[in-house]
C-alpha cells in the first residue's frame, strides 16, 4: 500500500536532530522535510521499495543519500535490514550521523565518500539513487558500478528529474527553473532506457512521479527560490495547503 497521509506528513521529521541551524530544528521537528519535491520523490521511492520482495536481512545502499530521508523511514520499518548511505558532502554525512545516533538507529550507517568510487561486488539486495544521476558526468559508468554492486536479482530504484522542456508548469516563471550543479539537461524516457540497457539492467517499471498537483505544490513552495529566507517562510506558511495537495500524486504507481 502507498504511504498513509500520516507517514507522508512525517517524512523527514527525524532529521531535526541533525540540523546545525537552530532556526531549522523546530521547522523540521514540526513539519518534517519543508521542501515538497523532497517529500514527494522520497515517498514515491518508499512506495516502490515496500513492494519489492526483500529478504528479512536485506542489505541496502543509498548512493548519494543527502539527508537520507527515505532511509530514516525504512530503517524503522525494517529493523533487520542493514542500510548504508554514501554521501560526498561532509556536512550532510555529519547531520545524518547525528540523527542516527540520537535516534538509536542501530542498523543504519553513513560513509563520507564519492559514489564514483563504488567498487563493491554483489554486496547489496537493493540500491537507491534519488536525484543523483543528473549530477554525474559518467552516468552510465555509475550505473554499471551499481549493477555490479547488486547481488544477482537485486534491484535499483532510481529517481531523476525529467527534461525541463517536457515538464508541465503552472506558473510560466518556472519554465527556466534549473539546478546549477546538474551536468546535463535532465532526462527523457528514451535516454534513461538506453542508459539502463548499456549498464546491463532490465527495466521492470518506468513511471512519472510528479503530476500537476505536486507541481503546483512545488511552485508554491519555491515562490522565492532565489531568496532562501523568504522561500522558507513561504514554505512554512503554505504548508497546510501544499502538503495535502501534493499527497494525491503519491497515491499512484
Amino acid at each position: 500500500m502507498p504511504l498513509s497521509f500520516w507517514d507522508y506528513a512525517n517524512i523527514g521529521r527525524p532529521q531535526w536532530r541533525g540540523q546545525k541551524d537552530l532556526a531549522r530544528k523546530p521547522t523540521w521537528f514540526l513539519l518534517g522535510a519543508p521542501d515538497i519535491h523532497t517529500r514527494v520523490r522520497n515517498t514515491h521511492v518508499i512506495n516502490v521499495v515496500e513492494r519489492l520482495p526483500m529478504p528479512i536481512d536485506a542489505k541496502i545502499l543509498d548512493a548519494g543519500c543527502g539527508r537520507a530521508v527515505a532511509f530514516f523511514y525504512l530503517t524503522r520499518r525494517h529493523p533487520d535490514w542493514q542500510l548504508t548511505g554514501l554521501e560526498l558532502d561532509d556536512e550532510m554525512v555529519d547531520s545524518c550521523q547525528k540523527t542516527a545516533s540520537a535516534g538509536s538507529y542501530n542498523n543504519l550507517k553513513f560513509i563520507q565518500t564519492t559514489i564514483n568510487e563504488l567498487s563493491e561486488e554483489t554486496a547489496y539486495n537493493l540500491v537507491l539513487c534519488i536525484d543523483v544521476l543528473e549530477h554525474i558526468p559518467d552516468d552510465v559508468g555509475l550505473l554499471r558500478r551499481i549493477y555490479h554492486a547488486l547481488v544477482p536479482g537485486g534491484y535499483l530504484v532510481l529517481h531523476v528529474p525529467r527534461r525541463g522542456s517536457e515538464q508541465w508548469r503552472f506558473w510560466p516563471g518556472f519554465n527556466e527553473h534549473g539546478v546549477e550543479s546538474h551536468v546535463r539537461e535532465e532526462y527523457r524516457q528514451e535516454e534513461l532506457q538506453q542508459r539502463f540497457e548499456q549498464a546491463g539492467f532490465k527495466i521492470l517499471e518506468l513511471n512519472q512521479t510528479f503530476g500537476r498537483a505536486a507541481e503546483i505544490g512545488f511552485e508554491i513552495n519555491h515562490t522565492f527560490e532565489r531568496n532562501w529566507t523568504l522561500r522558507q517562510i513561504v514554505a512554512i506558511l503554505t504548508h497546510p495547503l501544499t502538503l495535502p495537495l501534493a499527497y494525491g500524486d503519491t497515491r499512484h504507481y
